[in-house]
């Protein structure tokens, strides 16, 4: 992830994490690589499936799709890179590779293969953000040499044009097809957003921007950005045809940077004592999520339940990837990966997170993709599955009672509860289960064991 400036875009700061003492709320994995040192998750879905980057074994750089355990090299398109942008809920993942010719094409990966999407005539594409119907938003070149958004649809890639000068890009598309992104115009940049066969401007201001890469449109086509007024940076949301400024934490700036279909927002905002820290703006308010206990904290993304991961500061200027529930602020420990630092970049409606954190290895530190699930999440799953294969009230029940003492903070009742389910489950293989289910059932819940910390 490199060092990230102490602003509103970001942080990182290399320091040993404090302990906690909290029950485990997370199950924390890291991704693996694709044979080198690095690799960084980007997007995750509804599925869990994971996209980013990683460096292979000979040091190139290629897109991967993390799925089921496995990371995937989504390969090139003939060269030697490519890069993962966003995944839809089909697994289907944009973003950009270089060809055997060595231009830079947009392509699609669906059906383990990867589409070359060409360009607008020019030497360079890139896709930004794919819906689940397939679509694509991203940007090329023209054959003058200017850049322009596009939208890729129905099999073909369509140029978009420009609001102003000779430049624009296509940074997000929901489920309608509506693409948001910025155009240039006597040296600034403005937001837009394209509905149909129109684009319109978002913000009568000096300059407008929205943030790449993340979530700034919705599927209602209700966008969050940033503005310039009066020499600060104010946060806006657009909706029902204009523009409605988010305010502060009380001081000069903030920014949105990610809308879930409720208009809910986070993003980062200075207070009065010029700290910057994350916000949620919902029902007509912005609330600051606060930190670990430091003096800083940004919103990268939020899903349908309001929950926002991001990064945060402690106490002891430590900076760790988080995610702000039920109005805690909630650290995920990417310490048990023998980590120094940590970013939540993507959340979904489960509340699974996929980020990136920065371990110190033999000779310098390198930056790995991780994603972390909730506990509770995992043994509700694997309390289904045991009860979708009806071997039983007594596996069920020792799952049910682990679930239980989860929830009531009880960790020795919850490790007792699965211990058993591993003991038992083995021994009721052959009888009730079948070896392969029995298998799998016993490695997920040893999984979650070991997150636990169980003795």
């Amino acid at each position: 992830m490199g060092h990230i400036n102490r602003t509103l875009a970001g942080v990182a700061i290399l320091a040993p994490l404090a302990a906690t003492a909290q029950i485990p709320t997370y199950q924390i994995l890291d991704l693996g690589t694709l044979g080198g040192e690095e690799a960084v998750g980007l997007d995750i879905n509804e599925a869990g499936q994971v996209i980013g980057n990683s460096s292979t074994a000979n040091g190139e750089f290629h897109a991967f799709l993390y799925s089921e355990g496995e990371m995937i090299d989504l390969g090139t398109l003939g060269g030697l890179s490519s890069y993962g942008a966003a995944v839809n809920d089909a697994g289907q993942v944009t973003g950009s590779a270089t060809t055997a010719e060595g231009e830079t094409h947009a392509f699609l990966y669906m059906d383990g293969a990867m589409l070359d999407l060409g360009t607008i005539s020019g030497a360079y594409s890139k896709g930004s953000d794919i819906n689940n119907q397939g679509q694509i938003a991203g940007i090329s070149t023209t054959p003058e040499g200017e850049t322009h958004a596009f939208l890729y649809t129905d099999g073909m890639m369509l140029g978009l044009g420009t609001l102003g000068d000779s430049y624009s890009t296509g940074d997000a598309i929901n489920e309608a097809g509506q693409v948001a992104g910025i155009y240039s115009n006597e040296y600034a940049t403005h937001a837009y957003l394209r509905s149909e066969d129109s684009s319109v401007p978002l913000v009568a201001a000096d300059s407008s921007y929205i943030q790449p890469a993340l979530r700034a449109l919705n599927a209602a086509g209700e966008v969050t950005g940033s503005y310039r007024v009066n020499g600060s940076r104010r946060a806006f949301l657009f909706r029902n045809g204009a523009a409605e400024d988010l305010g502060t934490l009380g001081g000069d700036d903030s920014a949105g940077f990610a809308v879930n279909d409720a208009a809910d927002v986070t993003g980062s905002s200075t207070t009065s004592d010029g700290q910057s820290h994350a916000f949620v703006f919902a029902d007509g308010a912005m609330l600051d999520v606060g930190t670990l206990g430091g003096d800083y904290s940004i919103g990268y993304a939020i899903n349908a339940a309001g929950h926002v991961t991001g990064v945060a500061s402690t106490a002891d200027d430590e900076y760790l990837p988080f995610v702000y529930r039920d109005g805690e602020v909630v650290p995920l420990d990417v310490r048990v990966l023998g980590a120094t630092e940590g970013v939540g970049y993507a959340i979904n409606e489960a509340g699974q997170v996929a980020g990136w954190y920065r371990a110190f290895g033999v000779f310098e530190p390198h930056t790995r993709a991780f994603i972390a699930t909730p506990i509770d999440v995992l043994l509700t799953r694997l309390l289904e599955k045991v009860r979708e294969l009806r071997p039983g009230g007594s596996l069920v029940g020792k799952l049910e009672s682990a679930l239980e003492h989860y929830d009531a903070e009880n960790l020795g009742g919850s490790c007792g509860g699965l211990g058993g389910f591993v003991n038992q489950v083995g021994a009721q293989a052959e009888k009730l289960l079948g070896r392969a289910d029995a298998d799998a059932l016993e490695r997920e819940a040893v999984a979650i064991r070991d997150a636990l910390g169980c003795g």
